[in-house]
């Protein structure tokens, strides 16, 4: 997860194509989702210590099998979140393609 909001957040500020706003923005959601994973792996780690919590192994098992079901959903929703943030940078890029080809054409370079 790491690495690949590491990668995403790379070439969205190296692009121009963000603002310091909207990266200021996207830095926050990424926090926000490893945050969020570290809690997990904190709650990971009480639950397979064998004294931190008083639990059977099937409470362990269904513990650990909710951990693992949210980091999942985190790992999709950082996914998605880059993919439609990488759509914005397509869309302005092409924007400003276009303009750039009507003052070419217009001859306003």
């Amino acid at each position: 997860m790491v690495k690949e909001y590491k990668a995403a957040f790379k070439r969205f500020s190296g692009s121009g194509l963000f603002s310091e706003d909207q990266l200021d923005y996207i830095a926050s959601v990424h926090k926000n989702l490893i945050d969020g994973s570290l809690n997990n792996l904190d709650e990971l780690l009480m639950v397979i210590t064998a004294k931190s919590l008083r639990m059977n192994d099937a409470e362990r098992i269904s513990a650990i099998d909710r951990i693992y079901l949210d980091v999942e959903k985190k790992l999709h929703f950082l996914r998605t979140f880059n993919n439609q943030q990488s759509m914005v940078g397509l869309q302005r890029l092409g924007d400003k393609q276009d303009i750039n080809n009507i003052k070419t054409l217009h001859g306003l370079k």
